[in-house]
């Protein structure tokens, strides 16, 4: 009997070191304080290991890496272009498409709007791509918070975890258990954060599974083998946190669990005191005021196409501080050519096409009428010498080709002297009777005016072809010539007659054909009072020229009939099969130094 009442006692006193609290276990009662502490500690211990392995950046850290992130923003409109520029004329840093390049020249303010727009872009998902890293981080610590939380619950009174563990430990082979599921849950919350296995080598046959345990589970599909690797996970945790218990590093499970939730909610305030830190209030200010600033002015050059990279935020007068470009490059062509200067490169005497009202005015008085406009930025003759030498070089590199191509014209090079184009101009004046008297006169004069205008260009050459019912050489009869002297045109003379069309652009046919590649353009400047039959022979043989060479002729018909039917067909078959052509019906007599002298005038 007395052997039984002292297993009896041990088992009582084995009982109430499980579950008894020291208040009411005398003798217990400073060792369970101490046992109370430990737990707590251990859960400090636990809490901070998780907060280092979270590895927050520090707030200051994170608003310096912002405000980095914020630098592509920072800057003028004026060193966006020049950004720009070197990176699709020069550097060629990536590769650039002609579609790229299209945009690029032909809108320039849009497409520097679109390449701000993508900046702004590009540096709010990195800002959100950090915070959102942080949130991650900051989300998963809240989630093993309520795993703890959960944990917690399951157990209802402080029971000392090796007894705790060491009773329910037979139990643990089937994974949903309770016991199991806050064990693996908390080892699962400091292996989030650590990234590493807790349990110590030398404990990790301790506790071995039975082996009929094992052989039962074998099999050779892959399924079974995960769920031995995942019960083999789940011996390594309860060693674990036998070792805990037996060494008394966690003697109580519950103090633990709950000193643990305490530290994780104290936390918790202060990341979300860390996340509002994050904020930046004014950042879309921040950014709009940078976007601001770095599309500057929206105006563009009313004759390049180029964007004003003023300061909109100040008063101004428009200018493009990195310099004009090519008018080309804009999609400009004068009277079917290229325009291949700035607006830079233009002298005040030059005739300039103004796009915006069609029509041609000296630049002189251009810049007067755009007069809040700075069409020259340069301080001295050697930046304007080096801009010019850029550009030259963008155009003749790649850009000239792709805006020829979309243009469908002729590439012509750029030359920092544009004067060594060779042009070839056929004058083919209606000498009938209807011309002779006063017209006569005013023809001549209005010829005299056109060679005046030609002879500025020492590369200019000139046939004159007259007709009536024949044609004739008056100039050029073997190849065309220089400019004559004003004194000849007196020598003209007209041979009465009638009209007629066929022989007279035989003769230019003639005329072009025998020269046709010595220059770079042929310009035919017809004139006639009168009206014919449709050239068909004639026409039949231009359109027999060759595709390329057909693209260097142009010509502008004056008529003074108010509607000739052959002549537009004419003109029409010019405009689709041959090169360009232009015509202008109802034409005075009065009228056609003034035509005449702007066709062949230099055009810019």
């Amino acid at each position: 009997m007395s052997q039984l009442c002292y297993q009896l006692h041990s088992s009582d006193q084995e009982f109430y070191s499980k579950f008894i609290p020291p208040e009411d276990t005398p003798g217990f009662d400073l060792h369970f304080t101490v046992e109370r502490q430990l737990s707590e500690t251990q859960a400090k211990l636990f809490h901070q290991k998780i907060v280092e392995q979270l590895n927050l950046p520090k707030k200051e850290e994170v608003l310096n890496e912002i405000q980095k992130y914020l630098n592509p923003l920072r800057g003028t409109c004026k060193s966006v272009i020049k950004e720009l520029d070197q990176n699709i004329f020069t550097n060629q840093i990536r590769e650039i498409s002609n579609q790229e390049i299209l945009e690029y020249v032909l809108n320039h303010k849009k497409f520097i709007e679109n390449h701000i727009e993508k900046k702004i872009s590009q540096v709010k998902l990195r800002i959100q791509q950090k915070i959102k890293k942080i949130d991650i981080l900051i989300e998963k610590y809240h989630n093993n918070r309520l795993i703890v939380n959960q944990m917690n619950k399951k157990i209802k009174f402080a029971q000392r975890s090796k007894f705790y563990i060491k009773s329910e430990y037979h139990h643990l082979i089937e994974p949903d258990y309770i016991v199991y599921k806050f064990i693996y849950e908390l080892i699962l919350v400091q292996r989030n954060i650590s990234g590493s296995n807790l349990i110590n080598s030398e404990f990790l046959n301790v506790f071995a599974m039975p082996k009929s345990f094992n052989e039962d589970n074998k099999k050779s599909n892959s399924i079974q083998i995960d769920q031995q690797q995942i019960r083999k996970q789940e011996q390594d945790i309860i060693q674990y946190y036998l070792q805990f218990g037996e060494e008394g590093k966690i003697p109580i499970l519950k103090v633990f669990l709950d000193q643990l939730e305490i530290e994780m909610n104290n936390q918790i305030l202060v990341l979300e005191q860390y996340q509002q830190d994050l904020i930046i209030k004014d950042l879309d200010d921040q950014i709009n005021e940078f976007k601001k600033i770095q599309i500057g002015c929206s105006e563009s050059c009313p004759f390049c196409g180029r964007k004003c990279d003023q300061d909109v935020l100040k008063k101004h007068k428009h200018k493009c501080s990195n310099g004009h470009q090519i008018r080309s490059m804009n999609g400009i062509l004068v009277d079917y050519k290229l325009s291949l200067l700035s607006c830079e490169e233009l002298q005040d005497d030059y005739y300039v096409y103004d796009q915006q009202v069609q029509n041609l005015r000296k630049w002189i008085d251009l810049k007067q009428k755009y007069k809040n406009w700075n069409f020259c930025n340069f301080k001295n003759n050697e930046e304007l010498k080096q801009h010019q030498l850029n550009y030259k070089t963008y155009w003749n590199n790649k850009v000239g080709k792709v805006i020829c191509n979309f243009l469908n014209c002729r590439f012509f090079q750029k030359e920092l002297d544009q004067s060594n184009q060779k042009n070839h101009y056929i004058l083919v004046i209606d000498e009938s009777g209807s011309m002779a008297g006063q017209k006569w006169k005013i023809m001549m004069e209005a010829i005299q005016q056109c060679f005046i205008e030609l002879q500025k260009n020492p590369n200019n050459r000139i046939t004159v072809i007259q007709f009536s019912d024949d044609a004739r050489f008056v100039i050029g009869h073997n190849q065309p010539e220089e400019i004559p002297p004003l004194e000849q045109i007196k020598q003209f003379e007209m041979i009465s007659g009638g009209t007629n069309f066929e022989n007279a652009f035989l003769l230019i046919f003639y005329a072009i054909q025998r020269c046709i590649s010595q220059f770079d353009f042929q310009t035919i400047l017809f004139y006639t009072d009168g009206d014919a039959d449709y050239p068909k022979i004639s026409m039949d043989l231009f359109t027999q020229i060759n595709q390329e060479l057909r693209q260097r002729i142009d010509i502008l018909i004056c008529s003074e009939i108010k509607e000739s039917k052959s002549l537009e067909k004419v003109c029409y078959l010019f405009q689709q099969k041959i090169g360009k052509g232009r015509i202008k019906e109802n034409v005075n007599i009065d009228q056609v130094g003034q035509l005449l002298q702007e066709k062949v005038c230099q055009k810019y």
